[in-house]
């Protein structure tokens, strides 16, 4: 049994912009997304994945400009001949509204 009270770490060093749009518009986006009962954002399925994974390998800019916008400001660090494998093969991977809106 796993019980979480609280935040285990602080995102203060933190470059990416979508999380950024999040933490500024979090109750717009927490208001419009409770309206139309929108709790489970990007869920995988085979579509979504399989989709990924042909974009990525046909224009793999693409895949290097969603990872830029979630997870780093430096896209030169990553392993450029491992993103199809990444961002192809498990993205999206899912997540809660309520999940993202504890990061933002």
């Amino acid at each position: 049994m796993f019980l979480a009270f609280g935040p285990v770490l602080q995102l203060t060093h933190c470059k990416s912009d979508l999380l950024y749009f999040f933490a500024e518009h979090d109750t717009l986006i927490v208001d419009t997304c409770e309206l139309f009962h929108i709790y489970d954002l990007f869920p995988a399925n085979w579509i979504d994945t399989g989709a990924m994974k042909l974009i990525c390998g046909t224009i793999p800019e693409i895949c290097e400009f969603g990872v830029y916008l979630l997870c780093d400001e430096d896209t030169d660090l990553d392993d450029s001949t491992r993103l199809n494998d990444y961002v192809g093969g498990h993205f999206p991977a899912g997540t809660s509204l309520q999940s993202l809106m504890h990061y933002a």
